[in-house]
């Protein structure tokens, strides 16, 4: 083995070692970046496969975000089609929340409160109006629908999967 080579690995295994990972250890234990380096398998073998697959089902076991308030998004002075597109979505928010529990609606014009509909806007942008924000606890977009939705649209995002 020439002195370069020698380097090369000396330098390999020191940048291992800093990242936490043990170049072909056998044991879960032996590897600790496996969870947060899915790529860390390459190095440390089927072991950190086997504890990266471990951490990703556990993250699946945790609670979704609950919706906690809607934002509808609308237009005051709009045409006569993205009128009944708005009037049509708000009707079946309405219908779902009706018999799914009542959730705070709060109501903005984008082209009268703009100021007030950029914060939303900002976390994930529309299109085509209306927009039907979903909030989490502390105002952070969960998920947001956009032009004329179905009744399943807003039933799934208020009953996801696995709830």
């Amino acid at each position: 083995m020439t002195s370069r080579s020698l380097g090369y690995l000396v330098l390999l295994l020191a940048v291992a070692s800093l990242a936490g990972c043990r170049i072909g250890a056998k044991d879960d234990a032996a590897c600790t970046t496996a969870a947060a380096d899915p790529d860390c398998a390459l190095k440390c073998g089927a072991a950190a496969t086997a504890t990266a697959a471990a951490t990703d089902s556990s993250l699946n076991t945790t609670a979704a975000p609950v919706v906690a308030r809607i934002v509808f998004v609308g237009k005051q002075q709009a045409c006569d089609c993205t009128r009944a597109r708005i009037s049509a979505s708000r009707k079946v928010l309405d219908a779902v929340l009706s018999s799914h529990g009542e959730l705070p609606v709060q109501t903005l014009l984008v082209d009268t409160e703009a100021e007030l509909v950029t914060p939303f806007r900002r976390q994930q942008a529309f299109v085509v109006l209306p927009a039907i924000y979903f909030l989490d606890e502390n105002g952070t977009v969960l998920q947001m629908l956009q032009g004329e939705v179905a009744e399943a649209q807003v039933v799934q995002i208020l009953e996801p999967t696995g709830a």
